[in-house]
């Protein structure tokens, strides 16, 4: 049995529904039941806390997520415009424009999206661990069921916080949602002394201020792996990678509010560009195997990559078209009702990726299945 890490990349209701094809293809051969830890950021964490929150709490099995899970988001994202209810909440309350809009998205998460459990809720298997990044320090911020904290700032020990805040911190999106305000002073904090123990501390500011974990890491692997160190060979024996990002384009000069956009933009793509290549890197090496799903690649060009294109004619009749792939990685970032054939769109090219990718560079370990 394997033991699968999974990172689940940002990008919005398209990260979020293009993941959820990534599960339901491993949840096809029931290797759901053998995830031992799950890394996400931003649209990453929207899909993980709504799988979790269909189930209980409890990482579904492979059935239930096929049967039961899949049916009831597709319902739930087809029918409620997170966004537009946002927009509304914003303009009817200006106080969350100085609170912060992230604590407005908090609450509907949990009102209209039915998140409502809190950390302790969580199963200890597998381990989930939410990222954000820290304003105060610059370092990733990460909420799991059995701490929440930075190493500059301090953790806290099994925090009692709601699932809803923990993603909205990690779905604060510079230039359009802005951070997450918390309260750092209910919390007993501590840190680790020089003999590596947990030391009681006080905490150095009242609040802090959580962006999207993109800014960081926008694959959220550094949960998985540091740039040049080992996996998490305890836990993790195979690596599954789902980006669902967007890519970086061409675009002209715009006024300087445009222009700090692009720079961000520019910064980000060339961060996650570089741990991008230290993870296909370790993949190609097989240290340890897994596979790196990427939005927007058709079947074509996967076999081409591992020189297999004589195995493309098996799937060609059945799978998307370049039309459909090409909309569904140049969807829009926005938390935005989607139709059902939008939703099923997304999700069948995550399912596609997976399956391709999966069984051209672990065919000894992976079937390739209609979609």
């Amino acid at each position: 049995m394997m033991r699968i890490g999974i990172a689940l990349s940002g990008g919005g209701i398209r990260a979020l529904v293009f993941h959820l094809g990534i599960l339901a293809r491993l949840a096809a051969e029931n290797r759901l039941e053998e995830i031992r830890f799950i890394s996400t950021v931003s649209g990453g964490s929207l899909c993980a806390a709504l799988v979790f929150s269909a189930t209980n709490y409890q990482w579904p099995s492979s059935a239930g997520f096929r049967d039961e899970v899949v049916p009831y988001l597709r319902d739930l994202l087809t029918t409620e415009d997170l966004q537009r209810q946002l927009l509304w909440k914003i303009l009817l309350s200006p106080r969350y424009l100085f609170r912060g809009r992230a604590n407005a998205l908090s609450e509907l998460l949990e009102r209209t999206w039915k998140i409502e459990g809190r950390l302790p809720d969580l199963p200890d298997q597998p381990r989930w661990i939410i990222n954000a990044t820290c304003h105060e320090t610059g370092k990733r911020w990460r909420f799991e069921k059995k701490r929440m904290g930075d190493y500059a700032f301090g953790q806290v020990e099994y925090p009692d916080i709601a699932i809803s805040q923990a993603v909205a911190a990690s779905s604060a999106v510079p230039f359009a949602i802005g951070p997450l305000t918390l309260d750092t002073r209910p919390y007993k904090w501590c840190r680790y002394g020089n003999n590596q123990t947990l030391e009681a501390s006080k905490p150095p500011e009242k609040r802090i201020h959580l962006w999207d974990g993109a800014l960081y890491d926008n694959l959220g692997v550094e949960a998985l792996v540091k740039m040049g160190e080992q996996y998490r060979n305890d836990e993790v024996d195979f690596l599954v990678v789902s980006d669902a990002s967007p890519s970086l384009v061409s675009q002209s000069y715009w006024p300087w509010q445009r222009r700090v956009r692009r720079l961000y933009d520019i910064t980000s793509n060339q961060v996650q560009a570089i741990r991008t290549r230290e993870v296909m890197n370790r993949l190609k090496r097989r240290d340890p195997p897994g596979g790196y799903f990427k939005i927007g690649r058709s079947a074509k060009y996967i076999f081409e990559q591992c020189g297999r294109e004589e195995e493309i004619a098996q799937v060609k009749s059945s799978m998307l078209s370049d039309a459909e792939i090409i909309w569904a990685r140049d969807m829009g970032l926005s938390l935005r009702k989607l139709s059902m054939s939008e939703f099923d769109c997304l999700f069948k090219h995550g399912f596609e990726v997976a399956n391709f990718t999966l069984f051209a560079y672990n065919s000894h370990e992976f079937s390739l299945l209609s979609s």
